[in-house]
């Protein structure tokens, strides 16, 4: 189980931050990118109709009720997600920080989805009891006062239902230490960076005994 405790919380909000942190410094690396970046055009490519994803439905059911889930499925991926626009970036996100967290927003009434908010996953987390989410939690920092610089942690809560929620699949040592595609790269890249960086550090040391000097002699036999 998780207690909000300060104590705990801020053991597992320095964890996750960090483990962030160095997935999207990877993501900025050269090779990391064109792999990111072909990975995305690959999986999000529209068919011969444009249409980037598909609805198939398995099970017989009434005409009527497949019509009403198919308009309700377009709604959502046309007017709500905004899918053809925004998927790319939604999938590239998921890859590089390993959660997605996507706040519905409802009309006035509150009895309808008309679009959704993406959370920064750095200072969102889900909460469980045993293995059910029992709401999600925002952090925030806020300044006690306009004379003083001491910040203070305060915490937004959101019900299961105002969230959508998705991650990679992949744990650490809990549910909340998700790892993301990236994970198994970290060390390769660490490596390759490391030695980018001593080999730039080996040449510029080494360029005074590495010069060639060409003196023109003419003719001059040898």
């Amino acid at each position: 189980g998780f207690t909000s405790t300060h104590a705990a919380f801020r053991m597992v909000f320095a964890n996750k931050s960090q483990k962030i942190n160095t997935y999207r410094e990877m993501s900025f690396f050269p090779e990391i990118v064109d792999a990111l970046n072909t990975i995305c055009d690959e999986a999000i490519t529209p068919d011969e109709k444009g249409e980037f994803v598909k609805l198939i439905i398995n099970k017989e059911i009434p005409l009527r009720e497949e019509k009403h889930i198919r308009k309700v499925f377009e709604y959502v991926m046309n007017d709500v997600l905004k899918f053809k626009e925004k998927g790319w970036e939604y999938f590239r996100t998921w890859l590089v920080e390993s959660e997605l967290y996507l706040e519905k927003i409802l009309n006035d009434k509150g009895t309808k989805i008309i679009g959704v908010k993406l959370l920064p996953s750095m200072n969102t987390y889900p909460v469980y009891e045993g293995s059910v989410i029992k709401y999600y939690a925002q952090t925030a920092k806020r300044v006690n006062n306009q004379n003083s610089r001491n910040l203070q942690e305060s915490e937004i809560r959101f019900d299961p239902d105002q969230i959508s929620y998705t991650n990679f699949g992949q744990y650490g040592v809990n549910l909340l230490d998700v790892r993301g595609y990236l994970e198994a790269s970290i060390r390769t890249w660490n490596q390759l960076k490391n030695l980018e960086d001593a080999l730039i550090i080996y040449r510029l040391v080494r360029a005074p005994e590495r010069r060639l000097w060409n003196v023109e002699v003419g003719r001059l036999p040898p």
